[in-house]
């Protein structure tokens, strides 16, 4: 009995790679640079608004990159994998960390009455 021979995917090549840590390089600096505009706006916004927007601005763009570069939606097994990786600590607690922290190194009370 002649068993079907599954073909294994092609491996990727170098220069897609080399594109990849490239464009990765490219989402790091600029989310980096959020880090002084964090803690200019905790000055006078809530640390939990800062720091929410921040990955709900870093969402929009990547959505518009993937919208405008074609790319193809995730299959079912794909995305199934990507519900059981931790994420809240990258999309939403790093953010707001980093916003809490900034409001606590300039002296802003999170708590203040005035700024709910």
């Amino acid at each position: 009995m002649a068993t079907a021979m599954a073909i294994p995917p092609s491996a990727p090549r170098d220069t897609d790679r080399t594109a990849g840590l490239a464009l990765g390089l490219v989402g790091v600096l600029l989310f980096s640079a959020t880090l002084p505009a964090t803690r200019i706006a905790v000055a006078e916004l809530h640390p939990a608004l800062v720091g929410l927007g921040r990955a709900m601005v870093a969402a929009v763009v990547a959505g518009l990159v993937l919208a405008v570069t074609g790319q193809r939606r995730p299959t079912g097994g794909r995305m199934a994998a990507a519900r059981h990786r931790p994420r809240g600590g990258v999309v939403i607690g790093f953010p707001l960390c980093s916003a809490i922290r900034d409001a606590l190194v300039a002296g802003v009370a999170c708590s203040d009455p005035d700024r709910a």
